[in-house]
């Protein structure tokens, strides 16, 4: 018999795939989507995203947290019954997690209630990582909660220093990635692990564009950048300083250049961030989509989960576009046209 192929996880994952490619075809299409952006009104978003399963009921015409909490609920608990692999689940349950614990970091200093920015729980239950945080106790989260204690604690150490609320995020962030890839490498799989790579490197492309556009100084890009991508930090601090023109340039060769150069050109002309924005998140899901169709593995099964992750961004772009008035066209313009 062939050693060199596993029959009995194939036969698994053949189950598994197959499932995927069932709640596939439950993600909403990029025709649903711009139903949505042309509604007149939330509700009538509502009437959308209920004909593809969301619990439109746990939401009203001004809050619409419940309902996509719900749904992340939903995708986790998809991931930990056909991964196979507790590991997977607990990778990207974590980010819910890292989440929720920035948003009690920010109730803790603010001590503003916001309830309606919390996500749906990953490994621990939301009420613990509150309580963590607004105790700075950790211990009910065991062994298991380190990373997070760990990242609250740079928080606290942060914030004495600076006062800087900003940096809340930027040190859940750089904690958030650092773990993942570590959890990634555990896992072993090289497709999983070049995702974070690759969200680092649009993270830094984008803080780099963003910091520049600003004029901000050098020392505000070496705080927000993350570790762990292709793009060591020199490579940015080098040439900080030059105009767009030059920047641009400094991505020849890269897989990073058309985007750039796009985005870029974009800001100069409108003084807006949109177009880049779309376009990192399109170039993200091409590349998430490039594993969609692997026959076994867990492949597929990632590429539906960052799908689905999509879906909730963009929804929720929307939802809150609705609420705050924002134009259509504003509004049409940051949905990526390489949708799922």
């Amino acid at each position: 018999m062939d050693k060199l192929f596993d029959y009995k996880n194939a036969s698994k994952y053949a189950y598994s795939i197959a499932n995927i490619r069932f709640y596939e075809t439950k993600l909403l299409t990029r025709e649903k989507i711009l139903r949505m952006v042309g509604a007149e009104s939330v509700s009538e978003c509502y009437r959308t995203l209920e004909e593809a399963g969301y619990a439109v009921n746990q939401g009203t015409d001004t809050d619409f947290s419940p309902i996509l909490r719900d749904e992340q609920d939903k995708v986790l608990g998809i991931i930990k019954h056909l991964s196979m692999d507790d590991r997977l689940h607990a990778l990207f349950a974590i980010r819910s997690d890292f989440h929720n614990l920035k948003v009690a970091a920010k109730e803790f200093y603010t001590k503003d209630d916001l309830t309606k920015a919390y996500q749906a729980e990953g490994i621990f239950p939301l009420r613990m990582i509150r309580s963590a945080v607004m105790n700075e106790e950790f211990k009910e989260l065991g062994d298991g909660g380190k990373v997070l204690r760990d990242t609250f604690d740079a928080i606290l150490n942060s914030y004495e220093e600076t006062g800087a609320p900003k940096m809340i995020d930027i040190i859940t962030d750089q904690h958030m990635y650092a773990d993942l890839l570590k959890r990634a490498n555990e896992i072993g799989n090289s497709f999983l692990t070049r995702i974070f790579v690759r969200e680092i490197d649009l993270i830094n492309i984008r803080s780099f564009f963003r910091l520049r556009y600003l004029e901000k100084k050098r020392m505000d890009f070496t705080e927000a950048y993350i570790g762990g991508g292709d793009f060591h930090i020199d490579f940015f601090l080098k040439n900080y300083e030059d105009d767009f023109y030059t920047l641009k340039s400094l991505f020849k060769g890269t897989e990073f250049l058309d985007l750039i150069t796009d985005g870029s050109t974009y800001i100069e002309e409108h003084n807006s961030f949109l177009r880049f924005e779309r376009l990192v998140s399109e170039y993200f899901i091409k590349y998430v989509r490039s594993a969609k169709w692997i026959s076994f593995g867990l492949e597929p099964i990632i590429s539906y989960y960052y799908a689905k992750q999509k879906e909730l961004k963009v929804v929720r772009m929307i939802l809150s576009g609705k609420l705050n008035e924002i134009s259509f066209d504003d509004i049409k313009e940051g949905v990526p046209d390489e949708y799922i």
